[in-house]
C-alpha cells in the first residue's frame, strides 16, 4: 500500500516523449500563427473602419450637398411665387383702375344725357 505523498509528482523522472515534443512545437508554431492571424484581422479591421469612416464622411457631403439644393430651391420657388404675385397684383390694379375710370365715364355720360 502506498502513503499518500510517496508518489513522485515532478516530471524530471519521465522521459519526454518525442510525439509530445512535437505536440508542443505545433502548438508554438499554431500560437504564432493565430498571433498572425490576429493582426492580420486588426489591420483588416482598422482598414474597414477607416473606408466606413471615409464612407459616411462622403454621405455627409452629400447630405448636406442635397439639403443646400433643396434651400436653394425653395428660395427660388418662394421667388417665382412672390413675382408672380406682385406682377398679379399690378394687374389687378391696372383692371380696378381701368374699371373705375370706365365707371367715371358712364356716370359724366349718363349725367350729361339727363
Amino acid at each position: 500500500m502506498t502513503t499518500i505523498g510517496s508518489k513522485s509528482r515532478s516530471n524530471k523522472d519521465k522521459p519526454v516523449d518525442s510525439e509530445k515534443s512535437e505536440a508542443r512545437t505545433t502548438t508554438m508554431e499554431s500560437w504564432a500563427d493565430a498571433m498572425q492571424n490576429q493582426d492580420g484581422w486588426r489591420k483588416e479591421k482598422e482598414e474597414l473602419e477607416e473606408e466606413l469612416s471615409k464612407s459616411k464622411r462622403e454621405n455627409d457631403e452629400v447630405v448636406e450637398k442635397l439639403e443646400e439644393a433643396w434651400k436653394a430651391a425653395e428660395e427660388e420657388t418662394i421667388e417665382e411665387l412672390e413675382r408672380a404675385l406682385l406682377k398679379e397684383r399690378k394687374t389687378s390694379e391696372k383692371w380696378r383702375n381701368q374699371l373705375e375710370h370706365d365707371e367715371g365715364s358712364c356716370k359724366e355720360i349718363a349725367v350729361k344725357k339727363f
